[in-house]
């Protein structure tokens, strides 16, 4: 019987370990976001290190908290490239000769 409780502590206390763990890079703003009020904190923050070492970049509005916009615009930085010049004429331009 003290083997099973035993066992069923450790199991308990190793899914206490796991939250205490960092989250992995590709956390979503919500998962960082750990007690739902909107913003990401410094605190929460350190959840990921790539958002901790970057905070004065991604924190815009240097208000001191990473709002969903900001977040947005961090993890989408280098992903979108403009399409390239096109041949194409716009529409209503004149032929092109």
């Amino acid at each position: 019987m003290n083997k099973l409780m035993i066992t069923a502590v450790a199991i308990a206390l190793s899914g206490f370990a796991l939250a205490d763990e960092k989250q992995p890079a590709s956390a979503t703003f919500e998962q960082i976001d750990s007690n739902h009020d909107g913003y990401i904190s410094t605190a929460e923050a350190i959840q990921r290190d790539d958002v901790a070492k970057n905070w004065k970049e991604i924190d815009k509005n240097e208000n001191g908290k990473v709002e969903s916009d900001e977040f947005i615009a961090y993890e989408s930085k280098g992903r979108f490239t403009p399409p390239e010049d096109s041949a194409a004429p716009e529409i209503g331009a004149a032929p092109m000769k």
